[in-house]
């Protein structure tokens, strides 16, 4: 628990005075969001085009290895940072720890690459991805503190700089050096580059010192380093969780149908993370505005906002699944060539799992507002077991398309689960005493978590 004198402090002012719409900041997210997801399904085009299947399910492979790992490493800082509105630690504790686990994450990854598979090549694109996102938690952690200041204006100009380095980096790589090794090569650099020459640089010229110098002495910071690691292990289990949740189909697909099915599956999923990401960019957006009303007990408005980012996820995730019915098939050809465009069915049902998990997106992002972490380990263990279970069931007989009818039983589980917690979230603290007007103490109870 945090300790009292440093809760009682006084909730920082916005950066510069400045207060920025929710539309406003979303608009900056959500544009930087896009783009960078056209970047991201552009490198796999690119990589899809420039070789073969089997070398797009390598490097999806890395991906699905190493993500998990860095996920729970990332112990979710980013949202707490983002809705510490009280400023209870310094970002100078965050970024250390931030450090340390990412250090963590990379040894344990190398080793993961080592025991999973024996092939050289894919044990050295296992570690060089996990390299480059591991610079990339880093930028995230820069944009919980532009969010912290109502800054997200900055983060949406980062991934919009991101994904125009990123496609540029990658695809130069693969193009000159003709390997997936240069291409994730040129990721590093660009990524690398992104944050030293705007994300930090931003970071030092915005915000006040106070907001990157611990108060106490470094044998307290290394105490409380500790405080913020164990409060935040339950969100690194949620996060891991999810990551998990995301790849397990691949998994599955690799033990039982190998690299080629895997490169097609992962290729075609990828079409589908412009839902998530704008689902991604709605609760960063509302997750500093969903916490202070939380924190002043004003419920009517957090459910109305909550309501709000459910609808407008319904309409757009539905607007994609129906596209994807329509025109998929004319597409994936397009894009991706003749050999993925039987594979259509498997894009409407991937977008119907995107659809579901955006909502139950949306939903989680209030329960983290309200700094409730341990009943979504929970949760997603829930989530991930039906689809591990529905996985095992139906990968083996339908194949790829097995593949993605799992999400979709899981992401029912997702939205009931996340729907009935938020739900007995909003209405226990609606029912007690003393919210209209929350003093420090209600405000402690909100904190006690860490």
């Amino acid at each position: 628990m945090i300790d009292s004198a440093l809760l009682n402090q006084e909730t920082p002012r916005k950066s510069q005075g400045i207060s920025r719409s929710l539309h406003f900041s979303f608009s900056w997210v959500l544009a930087g969001n896009v783009l960078y997801a056209f970047s991201q399904w552009g490198m796999v085009v690119a990589l899809a085009r420039l070789s073969t299947p089997s070398v797009v399910g390598r490097f999806m492979l890395g991906i699905a290895i190493s993500t998990p790992v860095l996920l729970f490493a990332n112990l979710q800082l980013r949202s707490i940072l983002a809705s510490d509105v009280r400023q209870a630690f310094s970002f100078r504790e965050y970024f250390g720890v931030r450090t340390m686990t990412t250090s963590a994450a990379l040894i344990i990854i190398a080793i993961l690459g080592f025991v999973l598979t024996s092939d050289r090549d894919s044990m050295v694109v296992i570690v060089a991805v996990a390299v480059a996102k591991s610079i990339e938690t880093f930028s995230d952690l820069f944009y919980g503190l532009f969010q912290l200041h109502d800054r997200l204006d900055l983060i949406g100009k980062s991934m919009i700089l991101k994904g125009g380095l990123s496609i540029l980096g990658f695809s130069s790589g693969l193009f000159w050096g003709g390997h997936i090794l240069w291409a994730i090569a040129g990721l590093v650099a660009s990524w690398t580059a992104l944050l030293v020459l705007f994300d930090i640089r931003r970071g030092l010229q915005l915000f006040p010192r106070s907001t990157w110098q611990s108060r106490l002495t470094s044998q307290d910071g290394r105490a409380r380093a500790r405080t913020l690691i164990r409060a935040t292990i339950p969100l690194g289990f949620v996060t891991s969780l999810v990551a998990l949740n995301l790849h397990v189909p691949r998994y599955f697909i690799q033990a039982h149908w190998g690299e080629h099915y895997q490169g097609v599956f992962s290729a075609i999923a990828y079409t589908t993370v412009i839902v998530m990401l704008v689902a991604d960019a709605l609760g960063h957006t509302a997750i500093p505005r969903l916490a202070r009303f939380y924190i002043a007990g004003e419920m009517a408005k957090f459910r109305s906002l909550i309501v709000k980012l459910v609808m407008f996820m319904l309409v757009a995730g539905a607007g994609g699944v129906v596209m994807a019915a329509v025109i998929g098939r004319y597409s994936l050809a397009a894009v991706f060539g003749q050999e993925y465009a039987d594979y259509s069915g498997l894009l409407t049902w991937l977008m119907t799992a995107g659809l579901l998990t955006s909502i139950a997106t949306v939903l989680t992002v209030g329960m983290t507002a309200a700094r409730v972490f341990r009943a979504q380990v929970a949760m997603f263990s829930v989530v991930v077991g039906t689809n591990i279970a529905a996985c095992a069931l139906l990968v083996p007989r339908l194949g790829v398309l097995g593949a993605a009818l799992a999400p979709v039983m899981s992401g029912l589980i997702h939205v009931l689960i996340a729907g009935v917690l938020i739900f007995h979230v909003s209405s226990r603290q609606a029912r007690s005493s003393g919210y209209a007007h929350m003093g420090n103490s209600g405000l402690n109870r909100w904190e006690a978590s860490l």
